[in-house]
């Protein structure tokens, strides 16, 4: 048996071997231009990150406007796919890990006869499995500096799209469709609600004493990667100025594993402003957006919930830290995004990171008065 940790390079061993196979056969699938109305297109974001997945939809919305009688389906996992819910561009999710592992893949995808795999991720695997399910058209970003296994998956490509270190991702996307005859400009990500998880989450906020007619501040202290998070004891002192400046309730969001840390973030709090903080941990992914929607304000580190509120127009704040600020975080006049001084990034999107030490300085530059002068200014509008 195969350890599970040797899968993907097995996989792309595979593709390798059988490469001069698999780009006959491949190429012999490829339908005519009087099959472009029923194009079948699989896109191949990023499977672990929220925020990347959401700055991917725009990818769907514009392949649906130039080809509405096209079918699209998104490869997701079970950790994103909710973030896709209700996302009217998309014919179907198709779950990674439910549809058998890394073998049983390709051949899941042969069989739906893709004509098109639109590769956001720019690593190895994919590039593998959509060679391997003989899709005709395969669309892959390359970058500088990339090692030597990404270079050799760039041959499984047949359309390759150069990435500028320092440049907005979103728009990156976009071009990835240029060989569609798409040119989109529109880099607005979406996310999409539904009734049901509008009442589930007025319900969630209901049995926590909070009116239907709240003003809400949404403050997230965690992040799923740790390299981001400004810690708890600024979170704690920017709560105190919020709440001593403003009527709002402040809501502080995360997951089941997070409820210890906020729980010790409310006891610094002082006793006459606690009835104000509501903890808000253990909803559901697919009902984070509907709590979302209901904020005036949201304020966290540059992860996954900041690109859910960019996408649902709410006005935020962006703690950048070590984060590139040019590659993908918010850009527009809703978003604040809060840079340390003096401190060059060191956390990028395809790039290797930075000196572990500038990372550290960007989060301890970023001052608790910079965050609230931003807060104060977006709730004054």
């Amino acid at each position: 048996m195969i350890p599970r940790a040797f899968y993907q390079p097995v996989l792309i061993c595979a593709a390798v071997f059988l490469s001069p196979l698999l780009f006959v056969r491949a190429r012999r699938r490829a339908r005519g231009a009087s099959a472009t109305a029923q194009l079948r297109i699989l896109i191949t974001p990023q499977l672990t990150r929220i925020g990347d997945l959401v700055c991917s939809t725009p990818v769907f919305r514009a392949l649906k406007r130039a080809y509405p009688g096209a079918y699209l389906a998104v490869l997701a996992t079970n950790k994103n796919a909710a973030v896709l819910q209700n996302n009217p561009h998309i014919d179907e999710v198709i779950l990674y890990r439910r549809v058998g592992g890394v073998f049983k893949l390709p051949h899941l995808l042969r069989a739906r006869r893709f004509d098109w795999s639109i590769d956001l991720t720019g690593n190895a695997f994919s590039a593998a499995f959509a060679l391997l399910a003989l899709i005709p058209r395969r669309v892959r970003p390359t970058y500088n500096g990339r090692p030597l296994l990404l270079r050799l998956a760039d041959c499984f490509a047949t359309d390759l799209f150069h990435y500028e270190h320092h440049t907005f991702l979103p728009k990156f996307y976009l071009r990835l469709l240029q060989p569609l005859g798409i040119h989109a400009e529109d880099a607005r990500p979406e996310v999409f609600v539904s009734p049901a998880e509008r009442a589930a989450v007025a319900a969630f906020l209901g049995t926590r004493g909070v009116a239907s007619d709240a003003l809400l501040v949404g403050m997230s202290i965690t992040a799923g990667n740790k390299i981001k998070e400004w810690g708890d004891e600024h979170f704690a002192e920017l709560a105190k100025l919020i709440l001593s400046a403003h009527p709002h309730t402040l809501l502080l969001i995360g997951g089941p594993a997070d409820a210890s840390r906020i729980d010790a973030l409310i006891a610094l709090l002082p006793e006459s402003v606690r009835g104000r903080v509501v903890s808000a941990t253990g909803l559901p992914l697919h009902e984070l957006p509907a709590l979302m929607e209901r904020l005036v304000l949201y304020v966290g580190v540059d992860t996954g919930p900041i690109y859910i509120a960019h996408a649902l127009r709410i006005p935020l704040i962006d703690i950048v830290g070590p984060v590139d600020a040019s590659e993908q975080p918010p850009q527009d006049e809703r978003s604040v995004c809060i840079l340390p001084p003096d401190v060059p990034p060191t956390s990028f999107v395809f790039k290797s990171r930075g000196n572990p030490a500038l990372t550290r300085k960007a989060l301890a530059a970023t001052s608790v008065s910079n965050v609230f002068g931003a807060v104060e200014k977006l709730l004054s509008h």
